[in-house]
C-alpha cells in the first residue's frame, strides 16, 4: 500500500494544498475512508496483481486519518503552549 512506498496522508494532504484545493482534501479522505466507490469509479484492481479489498483499504485510511489528525492536534497544542515563543536562557 501507500506506506510500502514512503507515501502517507500528509503527502496526500500536501498535494491538495499545492494544488490550491486544500478545502477538498477532507472530502477525498472521507471517500477513501468510506470504502464505498462512486458509481463512475473505474477502480484500482486492474493496477495491482493482488489488490487489497475495500474493507481493508477503508480500515487503513481510517487508521492513517486518525494518526494524522492526532499529530496535527499535538502540533497545534504545542504551538499554543505557554512558553512556546520564549527563547532558552
Amino acid at each position: 500500500m501507500m506506506c510500502d512506498h514512503g507515501f502517507n496522508l500528509s503527502d496526500y494532504r500536501q498535494a491538495f494544498i499545492e494544488g490550491g484545493i486544500e478545502s477538498q482534501w477532507e472530502t477525498g479522505l472521507a471517500r477513501l475512508c468510506s470504502g464505498q466507490p462512486q458509481k463512475d469509479d473505474e477502480g484500482y484492481a486492474h493496477l495491482l496483481d493482488a489488490p487489497p479489498n475495500l474493507i481493508d483499504m477503508a480500515a487503513f485510511f481510517r487508521a492513517e486519518r486518525d494518526r494524522l489528525e492526532t499529530g496535527l492536534a499535538e502540533t497545534a497544542a504545542r504551538a499554543h503552549a505557554p512558553g512556546h515563543d520564549q527563547l532558552p536562557g
